[in-house]
């Protein structure tokens, strides 16, 4: 009897225990509440920075506390760090209204000679300009599905998910891209500088110090008692006037007590003003960590016309110092060794890693094109709220359970070893998002969700498969049933699936935001359930073999079993009819897209309210629905008490509601639960016609290599035939959301392009039993196609079934937010399982007569009779 190779079981442990190592942190990090995650205060932490405070404690035992105090806040990080991250609909982050200062981009310009017209656009584009910095800052720093809203003429807003330190962001943000190396004098010229400096003040300016540099033109002064006394008499215009032109003070960065300075310090450098070498000249920056003192650092490279300056200059003066400067602070002053012809160099002197981490993204990113402001920060909830994650979470479960329960029922042990597969590859792609730090959203969700049916939908197609083999020859042994129906079905599984990895790859390279999102998980998605469906279950099959079972328990029931329906009978019909309903649908969606465009994609108008009394985001949701706000955005402030930021669409005639009109309603609506208004303004839409444009140019692409694709593998009518079909769901499950007046947002987009994947699916399916026949029956190849739909209806209708167990519960369990969404899913699975079977094949018959090499098959099959 054949055994099942050791290696087998040992890659599916390896897997699996790879999996569960990955996953560690996620399980650890989610175990803390919501306020522990977003402001990285652990009860464990709590209780050392007590302890601190209290007091009464010797200068050993309160450092023991401090360095435990920093291992616990480190681990913390590293453990967030390691998790799943979950973007703003489902765990929130900071929100940052930015203000962009045309007036001082104004000044600068007039002071740099521009004319009147050059200064016009500038401030035309500056908001455009600002965006795109602060977007590739944002994207380079790691952080994905961020939200940058523009609301001219001169505010960005923006939202990062899973960020709760807002210092961090606004350092990000504001952080000056102006790199510059400039020669220190000798240092004797700094101490006459400060003796005519003291000599002309009140103020003992050397008693200020703590000590001297003994190499370079520096002293050390205490941070922060002493330097804001320096800086406020460096100010002074008689000080000012001491300095030579040629010269100027810079300040280091803060430093933490060391072996000669038990005191955080800075060093005041003097420099020389002009610069030997710029920013514009940087090729490129990178975080990095000195192998010697384990510290930060940024690797600097030039381009040709830098690496050739920086030669000359470090060649010209040898032996003197060179100080790297960012803005307006020196982050390192180094001695020139030797002439540096490498075209590198390095800045060393960063407090920490997150510091290093954002000094080389703005450096790669480039400069702000205006002064910005911090106009409004704040850390809020997930934008989906909370209450309706719960309702999501739960009717989700509901529905695995469903499916879980119905594939044993209708399968049998075969179908417990589905559910273990499938089971397995949740647990896979949970692995893999937190391996790759993807970030699971709303559309990401609906990527596994689609993942689920196309893992159901492979373990369908095998037992099938198994089925026919153990009907048509009951002499075969269990081994070779085994051997059958997994080597017919893995073709059917290969093409099924590798034309949706064609589409998700697409939707990642050309998309963006939730595109992205959602083409990360379904991609893993995929490669997961090919392993878990083709792989685990069959060596699970081949062990219980291999230990003496003859029965594959592939279940009982089967329904459509020997199904002989005419489904070309009145396909012309069907095939008119439901295109219709989807021209004339679409054409109906884009003549009303002012009235169906969500708060997403149309703004609004924001208020940011304190309650007097505790009250839940469900309670205010249901008040505002039951006074016609049923797509209002309601998230929680973070970290502060019964305070939430609302969000209401435009009303019924797309016109904006006024803040004071708004706060009046919300008065009457929400009179039981008395508020005071913090602040209110309108705000732009998060999403613009871009995203829609992006997702059809994804959708083009994704066809023409399906096109490709299906063309190599059938035929090229096959391949059009799905093209075809494809389009026609997206069509048709427009049209239904635009007739029934569905708000369209990210959600539905979300859904849209799982309803793409499921029903190119479904439909190479169905082509892959019509190519199988094709080559080995007399039939006519109409009768073909009839035979190959009855053949695979079983699968067609228990994965549609299996699929739909799911999305109807979140439809009916989900709560309001996620209705819509799961509305969309529900007429996509529908419409992707009537497509596969009265759109796709009849169009197959219509684009051509048989094909000559059917013909030759035929002929040469009767003359053999």
């Amino acid at each position: 009897m054949q055994r099942v190779p050791v290696w087998k079981i040992v890659v599916i442990a390896c897997v699996l225990l790879m999996s569960l190592y990955i996953l560690m942190p996620t399980f650890q990090f989610y175990s803390y509440t919501p306020y522990v995650r977003n402001s990285g205060v652990t009860p464990e932490m709590e209780e050392v920075t007590q302890k601190i405070q209290d007091g009464g404690l010797s200068d050993e035992e309160r450092k023991t506390l401090q360095n435990r105090q920093l291992l616990l806040s480190e681990n913390f990080r590293d453990l967030k760090e390691k998790s799943i991250r979950l973007g703003l609909d489902l765990q929130g982050g900071v929100h940052l209204v930015i203000m962009v200062d045309r007036n001082a981009l104004e000044e600068q310009l007039r002071a740099e000679g521009k004319t009147v017209k050059e200064i016009d656009y500038a401030k035309e584009t500056v908001l455009d300009s600002a965006a795109a910095v602060i977007e590739e800052r944002v994207n380079q720093y790691g952080v994905s599905e961020t939200a940058l809203v523009k609301q001219p003429p001169d505010r960005l807003v923006l939202e990062m998910p899973g960020v709760s330190d807002v210092d961090d962001v606004e350092r990000l943000v504001k952080l000056e891209a102006v790199l510059s190396f400039h020669l220190l004098p000798p240092q004797n010229e700094l101490m006459r500088l400060i003796g005519d400096i003291d000599a002309a003040i009140e103020e003992d300016l050397p008693s200020l110090f703590a000590g001297a540099d003994p190499y370079r033109a520096a002293v050390i002064v205490k941070d922060p008692d002493q330097v804001n006394i320096i800086k406020g008499i460096l100010e002074r215009e008689v000080v000012q006037s001491l300095i030579p032109r040629e010269w100027r003070l810079a300040w280091g960065v803060v430093e933490e007590e060391n072996a000669y300075y038990n005191f955080p310090h800075r060093y005041l450098f003097l420099i020389e003003d002009k610069p030997k070498l710029g920013g514009r000249n940087l090729a490129s920056a990178w975080m990095d960590v000195d192998p010697m003192s384990n510290k930060p650092i940024v690797l600097l490279t030039f381009d040709s016309e830098g690496k050739n300056i920086f030669a000359r200059e470090t060649a010209k003066h040898v032996g003197e110092y060179l100080a790297i400067v960012m803005g307006d602070t020196v982050y390192t002053a180094p001695s020139i060794d030797e002439r540096i012809s490498g075209g590198s160099a390095r800045i060393s002197g960063i407090n920490d890693f997150t510091e290093a981490r954002q000094i080389s993204v703005v450096l790669r990113a480039g400069a702000m094109p205006a002064p910005l402001e911090i106009a409004e920060s704040r850390v809020v909830g997930p934008s989906l709220g909370q209450d309706s994650i719960q309702k999501g979470l739960y009717a989700g479960i509901l529905g695995g359970i469903v499916v879980l329960i119905f594939m044993v029922v209708y399968y049998a042990l075969a179908g417990a070893i589905a559910d273990f597969a499938m089971i397995m590859s949740l647990f896979l792609i949970m692995a893999g998002m937190a391996m790759f730090k993807a970030t699971l959203t709303l559309p990401g969700i609906a990527g596994i969700v689609l993942t689920i049916g196309m893992a159901v939908d492979a373990n369908v197609l095998i037992f099938e498969r198994l089925r026919e083999e153990m009907k048509g020859k009951r002499a075969k042994t269990a081994q070779i049933v085994l051997d059958k129906g997994y080597g017919r079905a893995f073709m059917t599984i290969f093409d099924a699936n590798i034309t949706t990895l064609i589409t998700a790859l697409v939707l990642f390279q050309f998309g963006t935001g939730p595109i992205k999102g959602f083409a990360v998980t379904l991609s893993l998605g995929i490669l997961v359930s090919m392993f878990t469906a083709i792989f685990v279950t069959r060596v699970i099959y081949d062990y219980l073999v291999a230990g003496g079972m003859t029965d594959l328990k592939v279940g009982s029931f089967h329904f459509f079993a020997n199904a002989k329906y005419n489904f070309l009978a009145n396909a012309k019909a069907c095939l008119t009819t439901t295109v219709s309903i989807g021209v004339i649908g679409v054409l109906f969606f884009c003549l009303n897209w002012h009235s169906l465009r969500g708060i997403d994609f149309a703004g609004g108008t924001e208020m940011w309210v304190k309650f007097n009394d505790p009250v839940s985001v469900d309670t205010i949701r249901s008040t505002l629905e039951s006074g016609g706000y049923e797509d209002s955005m309601i998230q929680e402030i973070l970290g502060e008490d019964n305070q939430m930021m609302i969000r209401v669409p435009p009303d019924e005639n797309q016109e904006v509601i006024p803040p004071a009109e708004l706060r009046e309603k919300l008065g009457e609506l929400l009179n039981e639960y008395p508020f005071e208004e913090i602040s209110s303004d309108l705000v732009g839409a998060k999403v613009g016609g871009e995203l829609l444009l992006k997702g059809l140019y994804c959708l083009i692409f994704a066809s023409i290599g399906i096109l490709m694709y299906i063309t190599a593998r059938f035929q090229f009518r096959f391949a059009v035939a799905a093209v075809a079909a494809l389009f026609h769901d997206v069509f048709f499950t427009l049209a239904v959301l635009a007739f029934t007046g569905t708000e369209f947002n990210l959600p539905i987009i979300a859904a849209l392009l799982t309803v793409v994947g499921y029903s190119l699916n479904d439909t190479i399916v169905v082509f892959d039993r019509i190519r199988e026949n094709y080559s080995s029956a007399l039939l006519h190849f109409a009768d073909i196609v009839n035979y190959s739909i009855n053949q695979t209806l079983s699968r067609t209708i228990n994965t549609s079934l299996t699929t739909f167990f799911v999305v109807a519960t979140l439809f009916f369990f989900g709560g309001a937010v996620i209705h819509d969404f799961a509305k969309t899913l529900m007429i996509g699975i529908v419409i992707g399982t009537y497509s596969s079977i009265f759109i796709a094949s009849p169009l197959l018959l219509m684009l051509g007569k048989e094909s000559k090499l059917t013909k030759a098959i035929t002929k040469a099959a009767t003359q053999k009779a």
